[in-house]
């Protein structure tokens, strides 16, 4: 999991998937596979396991907007990322939400 700033632009989160980083950030089609996955609106997301679905869904539909191929399952997708990526991602989105707070 990474931060990436180029050109001035804001920062953009990746994960690293099996050694290969993928972008990973909130987009409509996160939000709505994350529905299609689980029944539920990322509202209700609720522990670790629902977490992982909603980085699976930013990830697959970040990757799908910046057209870099993601063709993994979503179990193959959790079996390559470890805990503490997952971890580090979930601070880096707390940190960007915080400062997005300020912005306003």
């Amino acid at each position: 999991m990474s931060e990436k700033n180029t050109n001035g632009k804001p920062s953009r989160i990746t994960i690293c998937v099996n050694g290969k980083d993928y972008p990973c950030y909130p987009t409509m089609g996160a939000a709505v596979g994350f529905n299609e996955l689980t029944g539920r609106d990322i509202e209700d997301m609720k522990g670790t396991s629902d977490f992982s679905k909603y980085i699976y869904c930013c990830a697959r539909s970040a990757s799908r907007r910046e057209q870099v191929k993601f063709d993994m399952s979503l179990e193959d997708f959790c079996d390559g990322v470890l805990i503490e990526d997952l971890n580090k991602l979930q601070s880096a989105s707390s940190k960007s939400e915080a400062d997005d707070g300020k912005k306003n």
